[in-house]
């Protein structure tokens, strides 16, 4: 891949949920993983969660229906392989929570 990911994969939650995994094998310079939420709200996938290191350290960006963006600093295993698995692994046990998180500030 162009930008140095090397793995990249959909994991299908439901037909309106899904995780875009994406990670480097062999990392030289961050982002080494990114773990995206994207959900269909209105015809329209929306990226609701995004888990990450590209600030030098773990952490989750929650976007919000009005364009904001939450960050949430995350602990750092100091070992990129061990925070790649547990961001995965947080992501896959809190989905639906934060589907449910944005979709409650949806205006109505």
């Amino acid at each position: 891949m162009v930008d140095g990911l090397d793995r990249e994969y959909i994991d299908q939650q439901t037909n309106w949920d899904r995780l875009r995994v994406r990670i480097k094998t062999r990392p030289e310079q961050r982002p080494t993983y990114a773990v995206m939420l994207a959900c269909l709200f209105a015809d329209r996938w929306v990226q609701v969660a995004r888990l990450d290191d590209w600030d030098g350290c773990p952490h989750i960006d929650r976007t919000n229906p009005d364009g904001t963006i939450d960050k949430e600093w995350l602990p750092d295993a100091m070992d990129n392989k061990i925070n790649a698995r547990r961001t995965l692994s947080w992501m896959k046990q809190n989905w639906l929570r934060e589907r449910q998180r944005y979709e409650s500030q949806l205006e109505p």
